[in-house]
């Protein structure tokens, strides 16, 4: 299993699903503390005895939009819209 890092939001709900599991805790109590519905902390309840830590990642961590412009392009265009508009100066 790899090293997961989770972020602030994610590790406080895995860290209350987390106690909630290992004490039979109060779905309610942890409803409110999270903000959250009881149907989605019975989702999270679920995921996290399937997947572990892993499933409170967000799913599109470290992925590159489709509809990104690279640096270059946007670079150029930048160039030409000020080679455009230095007459106005």
């Amino acid at each position: 299993m790899r090293k997961v890092i989770l972020r602030m939001k994610e590790q406080i709900k895995y860290e209350v699903i987390k106690k909630l599991v290992e004490t039979n805790g109060n779905k309610k109590r942890a409803a409110v503390e999270l903000g959250l519905s009881i149907r989605q902390i019975s989702r999270l309840i679920a995921g996290y005895k399937a997947y572990g830590k892993e499933f409170f990642m967000h799913g599109n961590r470290n992925k590159i939009p489709q509809n990104k412009i690279s640096y270059e392009l946007w670079n150029t265009s930048k160039n030409k819209n000020r080679q455009q508009n230095s007459f106005c100066l």
